[in-house]
């Protein structure tokens, strides 16, 4: 699907094609050993005169934190569209019948850009908050070193669909889709010519 909305106000679909999930995977990777340095680093400071330990407690506690910060992701998403007045719907991401993710959409909604962002910003901004806090201040603290790192990562899918939808022309509405996004133009985009 093309994407290209220059000279036309019929809703396009888009999803990111295989070279984009490469380049995104690949941001992705990079938020990873982001997100770790920066938690890491919240965790460290502060316990730097005392040092820590790592024990199998931590490990079964951070592969709990994981899974749980996954679900919750999808909860403060479906928060964020209910506080818009939407309601949302919890699903599965499939790739090739794999499960790959857990998806919060809203079936039919169409949003302008600023309350789309909101929606796809809102777990990055509050986890990843969340889990410096608790890295630096928290009780086993380390426990949030991985999982607010993957977390981060994880948030690239996110952060995509705000970077496509942030070259819609002024005036779309987005609707969030299970496998990317629909693109709605405004009905006078034809008559400015806007390219896309």
């Amino acid at each position: 699907m093309s994407g290209d909305l220059s000279g036309s106000s019929r809703a396009v679909d888009w999803a990111p094609s295989k070279a984009q999930w490469a380049w995104i995977n690949l941001v992705g990777v990079a938020l990873i050993v982001l997100g770790f340095v920066g938690h890491f680093g919240a965790w460290a400071l502060p316990r730097s005169a005392s040092g820590g330990r790592f024990g199998l407690t931590d490990v079964v506690v951070v592969i709990a934190v994981t899974f749980v910060l996954m679900v919750v992701h999808e909860l403060v998403h479906g928060l964020a569209l209910l506080t818009l007045g939407h309601r949302p719907t919890f699903g599965l991401a499939r790739v090739d019948r794999v499960v790959v993710g857990l998806t919060t959409t809203a079936p039919g909604v169409r949003m302008s850009r600023r309350a789309f962002d909101y929606v796809a910003l809102a777990p990055l901004v509050l986890l990843t908050s969340a889990t410096l806090s608790w890295a630096a201040y928290g009780p086993m603290g380390g426990a949030a070193v991985v999982p607010g790192a993957i977390h981060l990562g994880g948030c690239v899918g996110d952060l995509a669909l705000v970077a496509r939808a942030s070259r819609t022309p002024q005036g779309s509405l987005i609707e969030d889709r299970q496998t990317g996004l629909r693109i709605h133009p405004p009905e006078n985009t034809a008559a400015r010519g806007h390219r896309d």
